[in-house]
């Protein structure tokens, strides 16, 4: 399980218009922050979209499988 804060939640906006401005890096953690905020099909959407702009990253495939299979979960921090 990955611990989450709450602040994830306030990020995403911040986070949408970096990745909307061409950070790419932004997509990646809006795909963390919405995996904390139990929002698999958006955490996916945008972890996808890392992977196309960053193939080299091949980490992240790993990460989309295991969303996708339900082996990584989401703990949130009180």
């Amino acid at each position: 399980m990955i611990p989450i804060p709450r602040e994830r939640a306030d990020a995403v906006p911040h986070l949408d218009k970096a990745a909307r401005g061409g950070i790419v890096e932004a997509h990646y953690a809006l795909g963390i922050a919405y995996l904390g905020l139990g929002d698999a099909p958006n955490a996916v959407k945008q972890l996808e979209r890392y992977r196309t702009l960053r193939p080299e990253d091949t980490s992240v495939a790993g990460l989309i499988e295991g969303i996708r299979s339900g082996k990584v979960r989401v703990r949130r921090q009180p």
